[in-house]
């Protein structure tokens, strides 16, 4: 077995700063940001529910929240994985251990499932106010660093979004 010295380098991955409109190159997965009761990906709709107002608020009532920091996985090609970063019911509504944890358990879902290309925003800036650099510190420290990825697109907002901040 060769010393560590005598292993040859590994490569950094292929890292593109595009919109989402604007697709760089194809991925097995995509990041979003989402809070502790999956509210952020809800589509919008107006229904009139099939059962009766008090069932509906009793499951609602009895939802579980998930924790801060977990990833979940929604199957599709590309996978959808939500990174839980936020709880809505605080302010602010993100913490940076809750990224830093993301991004650690991001880590593992890569590893686990050897994804080679993959798309995600700057955690804790979409719906968050967290500091962009931080966040890509973040995330090159625990994701890009150790992990065999070949490509990195990070999703930036829609130039209309930045032009309001």
């Amino acid at each position: 077995m060769p010393r560590r010295s005598q292993l040859p380098p590994r490569s950094k991955p292929r890292l593109v700063l595009s919109p989402r409109e604007e697709p760089p190159f194809p991925v097995d997965a995509f990041v979003e940001e989402e809070d502790s009761y999956l509210s952020l990906s809800s589509e919008p709709r107006l229904e009139l529910p099939g059962e009766h107002p008090v069932r509906v608020m009793t499951r609602a009532h009895a939802a579980v929240e998930i924790e801060p920091g977990t990833i979940v996985v929604r199957p599709g090609k590309p996978l959808l994985l939500l990174a839980i970063v936020h709880r809505l019911h605080e302010n602010p509504t993100w913490r940076e251990t809750w990224i830093a944890e993301a991004v650690r358990s991001l880590r593992k879902e890569v590893e686990r499932r050897r994804i080679r290309a993959l798309a995600t925003p700057l955690l804790g800036t979409v719906h968050g106010k967290m500091n962009a650099q931080r966040s890509f510190e973040l995330l090159s420290s625990f994701l890009i660093e150790k992990v065999v990825l070949e490509r990195v697109w990070i999703v930036r907002p829609a130039l209309a979004m930045l032009e309001r901040e």
